[in-house]
């Protein structure tokens, strides 16, 4: 009886370890927002680079949203992910490495965007 609740404890442990988001270096999330637009260039060597813009989720109610986040990514990898996410007209979850998310103003900068989390 013992082993079998120390196992089960040990599976409940290594299951919420699993499902909480790890965002390294990501001090400011968004919450689930709807992406308006992805903006992409290039840089002088060729390299990709991109600013996402996004709107709180449920912000597309009857009212206009009052202000959008924005971040910057040289990660091809988040570029794709924004562009689908904006395509598909899916919620993303995106973690930025600002100091402290900004709670006031229309454009709100959450930093370099570190993760993101499809819904």
């Amino acid at each position: 009886m013992k082993t079998a609740t120390r196992n089960i404890c040990a599976l409940v442990l290594a299951g919420g370890a699993l499902f909480s988001a790890n965002a390294a270096n990501a001090t400011c999330s968004t919450g689930w927002v709807n992406v308006t637009q992805v903006v992409t260039s290039t840089n002088a060597v060729g390299a990709p680079y991109a600013y996402v813009y996004a709107i709180p989720e449920h912000a597309l109610g009857l009212s206009l949203p009052t202000f959008l986040y924005y971040s910057y990514t040289t990660d091809q990898s988040a570029i794709n992910q924004a562009s689908r996410a904006l395509q598909n007209h899916e919620a993303l979850l995106m973690f930025g490495d600002a100091a402290s998310c900004p709670t006031t103003g229309t454009y709100r900068n959450i930093g370099t965007l570190q993760t993101l989390y499809n819904y």
